[in-house]
């Protein structure tokens, strides 16, 4: 007798999980007519249409803190030449047009100043041309002549 009891609690400790969905189950004789299943919707042939990329939201500025204004990148390179050809780098005029020439000129002041020649520029090379961040030197502001550091 001991034995047939433990059949039936390790007989309804498997069947627990199933429960739930026997019980969502309904025979077929307590189905009515008037709620007939719907027939599945027939599988589209068609591509979907991409999604629209997610739109950024803007950034927001407060009063204190203006929007800094970039400068073109033809006005960056023209000023990161003139400074080269200011160090005896580059002997074209200062254009604005970063080709070869502008490369090989940055990767021999890179190899003269110890850095590694990649002719690309990074912060270490602009700081070498003197072209980095002025912390010391205050710059004025249009709107109301105080000074800030740049």
């Amino acid at each position: 007798m001991l034995n047939h009891l433990r059949i039936l609690w390790v007989v309804a400790f498997l069947l627990l999980p199933c429960l739930p969905a026997v019980a969502q189950q309904k025979p077929a004789s307590q189905s009515s007519s008037a709620t007939s299943p719907k027939p599945p919707a027939p599988k589209s042939t068609t591509t979907p249409k991409a999604t629209a990329p997610a739109r950024r939201r803007p950034v927001r500025r407060s009063a204190a803190a203006p929007a800094r204004q970039l400068r073109p990148a033809n006005e960056r390179y023209a000023e990161i030449q003139q400074a080269m050809a200011n160090a005896g780098y580059f002997s074209e005029p200062a254009n604005g047009v970063w080709g070869d020439s502008s490369v090989k000129a940055l990767q021999e002041f890179q190899g003269a100043q110890a850095l590694p020649p990649t002719g690309k520029i990074d912060a270490p090379t602009l700081i070498r041309l003197g072209l980095g961040p002025n912390y010391d030197r205050p710059q004025e502001t249009a709107s109301s002549g105080a000074t800030s550091p740049r």
